[in-house]
Formats: C-alpha cells, structure tokens, sequence
C-alpha cells in the first residue's frame, strides 16, 4: 500500500519517467532503527543531480551525498523523513549516499536519483 502511494505522488510530481523528459531512478528500501544505509548514483560533470527520499513518516530520516573523492557535497539534515538535494556534479563518477534513521524504530522510504543509482 505505501509503495502503490509513493508512485502515484511521483507520477503527480513528475518524478517517474515521461516521453522527452528525463528520468529518475527510484528503488524502496527499508532502514532500521538507527541504523545507515548506503546507496550510489553516478554523476557526469557539472550535471544536476537531484535526489528525492520519501519516508513512510515514523523516523526522522537525514541524507548525506559525498562526492567520488569523499568530500560531503549536499545533506539534508531536517526532523522530518522526506529530503529533496540538488546541486551541481563537480567531479564525474560514483557518489555515496547515506540515508541514516535517527529513530527508535525502522523506516521504509523510497529514494530517487537523477543518475544510473546502483544497488546498496
């Protein structure tokens, strides 16, 4: 049910894929209380990379987006679970992103990034 919901608001949002326009990779994964998972997207240089994390509401859920050379580009450090970072690729290659679950108990979210976002 939450992930049927998730699609439907990024289909409203336009973060799904339309003809022409360009698409984000969207995967649902689950972080347990706190706890950090890792995933990765690939830039191209000076690209604007966006990435979108939409919680299931019960944690408080941060991002950290490092950089190939490990230097922390964009966060988004607010007491909600839901971040939206842009910024602009200054190095082409594979950037780290941290989703860290502040929160006494698990969190299932749905992450979204304008590259080739590989698995954790």
């Amino acid at each position: 049910m939450f992930q049927s919901i998730l699609m439907a608001g990024l289909l409203i949002f336009g973060a799904a894929e339309t003809t022409g326009a360009p698409s984000a990779e969207c995967r649902f994964d689950k972080v347990y209380a706190y706890q950090t998972n890792v995933h990765t997207a690939y830039f191209d240089l000076f690209e604007m990379a966006n990435i979108t994390l939409i919680g299931d509401g019960h944690t408080d859920l941060d991002v950290y987006v490092y950089d190939p050379f490990g230097n922390l580009v964009a966060y988004d450090n607010g007491v909600t679970d839901i971040a939206y970072l842009s910024w602009w690729a200054t190095a082409r290659g594979t950037y780290k992103i941290e989703v860290i679950n502040y929160g006494s108990g698990s969190n299932e979210y749905l992450i979204c990034a304008d590259g080739d976002q590989a698995e954790r």
